[in-house]
């Protein structure tokens, strides 16, 4: 059994002894019969910048039955893989959905069942903004920590 080296990205650094008959070989050319430098599976292993379907096909399955009948969402089901800012977007489109979904179930106390929305002070407003600014840099952290775990 002959091995190469793959010094491809799923392998450790400095590279692996794998069998040659991992690697695909030339058929023409100047270099005819010897083998490709990466082994196959580090040459489909993907584009860094993008994101497996296995991953967000159930994202896009939730927005369907959640009513979202986007003609962009459905044309995502054709593809292996989408950009990471796609992802990205439509883990938000879920999210948003979710937070709608809650937002219908809770009711609000209005003038109707007898109490009087208030306006918010100065300082309520400036802790409310203090909320979101927090709540955003979260979403940016979460989004940074997802992507790290799914694409390296």
């Amino acid at each position: 059994m002959e091995l190469k080296k793959c010094n491809g990205p799923l392998h450790p650094p400095g590279g692996e002894l794998v069998p040659i008959s991992e690697f695909t070989i030339n058929k023409s050319g100047p270099r005819k019969n010897k083998p490709l430098s990466r082994c196959r599976r580090c040459r489909s292993r993907g584009n860094a910048r993008t994101v497996p379907a296995e991953f967000f096909i159930p994202i896009l399955d939730r927005l369907i039955e959640n009513g979202v009948n986007d003609s962009f969402i459905i044309s995502l089901y054709k593809r292996k893989r989408i950009y990471k800012k796609t992802f990205l977007s439509l883990k938000r489109q879920e999210f948003k959905l979710s937070q709608e979904n809650k937002i219908k179930s809770f009711k609000p106390k209005t003038s109707k069942n007898g109490h009087k929305l208030e306006k918010l002070s100065y300082e309520e407003r400036q802790e409310l903004k203090k909320l979101v600014s927090a709540a955003k840099k979260s979403l940016y952290l979460k989004d940074r920590k997802l992507l790290g775990s799914i694409v390296k």
